[in-house]
C-alpha cells in the first residue's frame, strides 16, 4: 500500500500553521513534497519527521531591514527571497504584510521625505512591492463560509494603490469577499460598484492631500439614494476628525480596527 499523502492545506492544518507557511517549507526544501497534476502532496511520514525537527525561532531575523535593503537595490528576486525565508521561518503571513512589507515601505517613504533617497528609488521600490504583493495575494483567501462583502477604493485624486492591495489580502485571509477598485476612482464609479454589491461595506483609503480633498465628494455621492451603505475611512492621511467631517460611519486606524468594525456591522 502506498504511503498516505496530504495536500498542503491538510499539512498546514496538521502543523497548525498557515497554508502559505507550508508552501514555503516546500519551496525552500525544508519539507519533502511531490507535485502531481499541478498540486503538491506531502507524505505522512515526511510530515511526521518534519514536525519532530526543531524549527527556527519565530521572527528572529531582521526581515524588514533585509526586505528594505533588497528594494532599495532594485533586487526583486532577492526581495521575494526574503519574503520566502520569513514565511518559512514561521512568521505569519499577516506579519509579513504588516511588519515586513508595510514596515519597509514606511521606512522608504520616510527616507524619501528626508531627501535620503530620490523619487525614482521610491517609485521602483513601490513597483517591486506591488508585484510581490500580487504574488502573495493568490494564497490569502480563506476557505469556508463568507463573513461578508467589502468594496475598497481610493477617491479621485488618491495615488496610492499599495495600501488597498494589502488590506484587501488581509481581509480575504479573514474570510471576507473583497472587491478592490484601486485608487483615483470617480465617485460615480464607486457608487456603481456599491450598487452591484448590495450589503457590502465600503472602505475608502486616503494617503495624501488630494485623496483627503475628494473624500467628502466620494462619501456624499455614495450616500445619495443609498443611506443604508456603511462607510469606513482609513489610510495614513485619515483620522477620526476627517471621517466624522465627511459623515463616514467610522475611522479605522488599522486592519484590526477594520475587522472589529466589520464584525459588528
Amino acid at each position: 500500500m502506498p504511503p498516505k499523502t496530504l495536500t498542503l492545506h491538510e499539512a498546514a492544518e496538521s502543523l497548525g500553521v498557515h497554508y502559505m507557511t507550508v508552501y514555503r517549507y516546500v519551496r525552500l526544501g525544508m519539507l519533502p513534497a511531490t507535485k502531481t497534476k499541478g498540486a503538491w502532496a506531502v507524505s505522512a511520514a515526511d510530515l511526521e519527521r518534519f514536525s519532530a525537527t526543531p524549527k527556527p525561532k519565530r521572527g528572529r531575523a531582521p526581515w524588514k531591514d533585509r526586505f528594505r535593503s533588497r528594494l532599495l537595490a532594485g533586487d526583486e528576486a532577492g526581495a521575494w527571497g526574503v519574503i520566502e525565508a520569513a514565511l518559512a521561518s514561521g512568521l505569519a503571513p499577516r506579519d509579513v504584510y504588516l511588519k515586513v512589507i508595510s514596515g519597509a515601505m514606511r521606512d522608504i517613504g520616510e527616507a524619501w521625505h528626508r531627501d535620503e533617497i530620490g523619487i525614482a528609488a521610491e517609485h521602483r521600490a513601490t513597483a517591486i512591492t506591488q508585484r510581490l504583493v500580487g504574488r502573495l495575494s493568490q494564497t490569502m483567501a480563506r476557505r469556508g463560509p463568507c463573513r461578508g462583502s467589502v468594496v475598497l477604493a481610493g477617491p479621485e485624486g488618491e495615488r496610492h494603490d499599495l495600501p488597498l492591495a494589502i488590506i484587501s489580502d488581509l481581509l480575504r485571509s479573514e474570510g471576507y469577499d473583497v472587491t478592490n477598485l484601486g485608487c483615483d476612482l470617480p465617485p460615480e464609479s464607486i457608487a456603481e460598484v456599491v450598487d452591484e454589491n448590495p450589503g457590502a461595506v465600503l472602505g475608502l483609503s486616503v494617503s495624501g492631500p488630494q485623496g483627503r480633498k475628494k473624500l467628502r465628494v466620494a462619501v456624499t455621492t455614495v450616500r445619495k439614494g443609498r443611506p443604508e451603505v456603511r462607510i469606513m475611512v482609513g489610510g495614513i492621511a485619515a483620522d477620526a476628525q476627517l471621517a466624522k467631517s465627511v459623515a463616514a460611519d467610522v475611522y479605522v486606524e488599522d486592519v484590526d480596527a477594520a475587522l472589529e468594525y466589520l464584525a459588528s456591522a
